[in-house]
């Protein structure tokens, strides 16, 4: 029988297909991997494992590295569309019996504004989009969570058609949106966290 944590990352990597997939004949489509560390992760846990006198309970917990893969469509022009999905852990030195979070599944896509074309070949972008995803934790089990994906980042040309890609991303999540409120207040659940990564892709 297949797990629950096995389908729900076929279900993310299905929604990342369908966001990036683009006609036989589309120009300009990239495909690379990534890994990528964030040193802190602030996690909101269900109101229900909570403490009394908590609030929102809001707390800072350890490092969590991840890998991914992304796909960008028309990236050749100023204004692109990426999709991605990563995975993530926490570092097992940073657990505790406690943690609210062990690990996290993460997919979005948007929009990306790539800046002009430098010496070498080296161009930069902005990406903003919406994600959707699940994270984990001994005292709150699996929670979906739904927001912001932010990033910025610089394309870098290794040959004609591979390329490097350092970037950073900012994650901001809960599990309910509502636009004009602070994600961590009330009885929401969720995650915000900065990372730093690179990735290698390929231009088809």
């Amino acid at each position: 029988m297949t797990s629950p944590n096995r389908r729900w990352r076929g279900r993310l990597l299905l929604a990342l297909l369908f966001l990036t997939w683009t006609p036989l004949h589309a120009q300009d489509l990239e495909l690379g991997g990534n890994a990528a560390f964030a040193g802190k992760v602030v996690v909101t846990p269900p109101r229900d494992v909570r403490s009394p006198g908590q609030g929102n309970a809001a707390v800072s917990e350890g490092a969590v590295v991840g890998v991914g893969v992304e796909a960008c469509s028309w990236c050749g022009n100023r204004f692109a569309l990426f999709g991605e999905y990563s995975h993530w852990a926490r570092l097992q030195s940073s657990r505790s019996a406690t943690s609210r979070l062990t690990g996290m599944d993460i997919a979005g896509g948007g929009l990306r504004t790539q800046g002009p074309t430098l010496l070498g070949g080296i161009r930069s972008f902005v990406d903003v989009g919406l994600g959707v995803g699940r994270y984990r934790g001994l005292q709150s089990g699996e929670n979906k969570v739904y927001g912001f994906i932010a990033g910025y980042g610089v394309i870098i040309p290794i040959s004609d058609r591979w390329y490097a890609r350092p970037q950073s991303r900012l994650y901001l999540m809960a599990d309910r949106i509502c636009f004009g409120c602070p994600f961590f207040l009330g009885d929401s659940r969720g995650l915000i966290f900065l990372s730093a990564g690179v990735g290698v892709g390929i231009g088809l």
